[in-house]
């Protein structure tokens, strides 16, 4: 008898305190949180369900600012948090719509806590998903799903990963992604304090970029960075890029750079490597391409280097000759308003049986921009300095030439043109015999040629391009 006795007894205290949960439970949490955040939390209608689901309707809290950032107000509606004791403890909270100092907020936001030690409530196994996470001016992201290891002793994350879809990026230069999944490794809250990027990788698929109504494709980019001695490096690969409609297609590139571990230093040199580039107007199969990015004092210094295996001469849709062995080589300053570029070239001539040709040239250009490289890549920036020297070498005999303009706009059509031959009728000679100009236009340009100033066997003369 008595050991019924202590069972109701046990049952009664149980519904007792159930009861007094349910009464008590909206001022007790409400006490608690004010006791922890002060006057920084306010809470609206805190209800405690029958099955001890904590509900709040609206929930403010302040940020106190620790992590050196301005005070931002974190708001909260349609809470809903639910402890589990079936397997161990549990927390399920569930948020209808959250946002962070109004300028971000997610949709449907559900977060599962599990303790690592149970009823030790300092460090948490975390896993969540939200319907939609919007950032002003940056963009918006889908079906966001994230798991993680958290130490809120030890302020702490280790093996945070996140998958979302449909990412939208609205910057500058409008991004748009299928698929994004990014794995932490380990972050800190001094590391967060010293604008330090952590250990992990992050891939991309489905990237289309639209660069002044020009789209720019690539199935996707592999990322992983690490860090060694203060120093971080980022090694990424990027596959299958399509851009400006199909005029420049890439199907591999690896991207690598290394920098001091933090957002706030200055980027070392960028390098970049790429194996194959396709250009299709005209047909240019470049090999062995490597870029090197700097950002200076003087602006963005850039060198690339790269190799043209063979270009084929065709005219009226017949093989005239082929260039071969053209070895490329730019360096490029970017600043604000405009664009330093200087261009080294050098190839090969063959046509049949005659001798081969060396050709060399150097250029300079100065572009003017309008503030923006994207408006010289579509074409829209303007020529303020130009100077081209070239040599071809014809056997014993040579050609060589310079255009120039030193306007503050130049024109295409009318720079200043200086060309000299070594030997005039040597050289149209050899031109002629590679049929890979017109006899009328090779008849027009030895009489041009030859109306210049006699120099031994040759002609220098001086114009204007039209």
């Amino acid at each position: 008898m008595w050991i019924l006795r202590i069972f109701l007894t046990l049952i009664l205290c149980i519904c007792f305190s159930w009861g007094i949960l349910i009464v008590f439970g909206p001022s007790l949490i409400t006490q608690i949180a004010a006791i922890n955040f002060e006057e920084r939390v306010k809470l609206k209608g805190v209800k405690v369900t029958p099955k001890l689901e904590i509900k709040i309707s609206g929930l403010e809290l302040e940020s106190n600012g620790n992590l050196g950032y301005d005070k931002k107000i974190i708001s909260l509606n349609a809470v809903n948090c639910r402890l589990s004791f079936a397997d161990k403890l549990s927390i399920l909270i569930k948020v209808g719509s959250a946002s962070y100092g109004g300028v971000t907020s997610a949709k449907n936001v559900t977060v599962n806590m599990r303790p690592i030690i149970p009823y030790k409530l300092d460090e948490f196994t975390i896993s969540g998903s939200a319907r939609e996470i919007s950032v002003e001016e940056i963009g918006n992201s889908k079906n966001v799903n994230f798991t993680g290891h958290f130490n809120f002793g030890e302020q702490e994350v280790h093996n945070f990963a996140i998958d979302a879809l449909d990412l939208r990026y609205s910057g500058a230069v409008p991004v748009r992604i299928d698929a994004a999944n990014i794995a932490i490794n380990k972050y800190t809250a001094s590391m967060f304090l010293e604008s330090s990027l952590p250990q992990g990788q992050f891939n991309l698929r489905g990237l289309v970029a639209n660069i002044n109504g020009q789209t720019v494709k690539v199935r996707s980019l592999l990322s992983e960075l690490s860090s060694h001695d203060g120093i971080a490096r980022i090694d990424a690969t990027l596959e299958n890029l399509n851009a400006f409609d199909d005029q420049i297609r890439m199907p591999t590139a690896s991207i690598n750079f290394d920098y001091e571990n933090s957002l706030e230093s200055p980027f070392r040199p960028i390098s970049v490597q790429i194996d194959y580039l396709n250009l299709r107007k005209p047909n240019l199969d470049f090999q062995d391409t490597s870029l090197t990015l700097v950002n200076s004092s003087d602006g963005f210094v850039g060198e690339l280097e790269t190799t043209l295996p063979k270009y084929d001469i065709i005219r009226n849709d017949m093989y005239q000759g082929q260039l071969n062995d053209i070895s490329i080589l730019a360096k490029f300053v970017s600043r604000e308003v405009s664009d330093d570029i200087k261009l080294n070239v050098d190839s090969l001539f063959n046509s049949g049986s005659l001798p081969k040709t060396v050709m060399k040239s150097d250029a300079h250009f100065v572009l003017s921009n309008n503030g923006s490289d994207f408006n010289c890549y579509t074409g829209l920036c303007s020529l303020s300095v130009a100077k081209v020297n070239y040599q071809i070498k014809f056997d014993q005999d040579e050609m060589a030439g310079q255009l120039s303009c030193d306007k503050e706009k130049c024109l295409a059509y009318e720079l200043d043109h200086t060309i000299r031959v070594s030997d005039t009728n040597n050289i149209f000679n050899y031109l002629a015999n590679t049929k890979a100009l017109s006899p009328v236009f090779l008849l027009v340009a030895y009489q041009f040629i030859s109306s210049g100033k006699k120099m031994d066997a040759g002609h220098e003369i001086n114009f204007v391009t039209k």
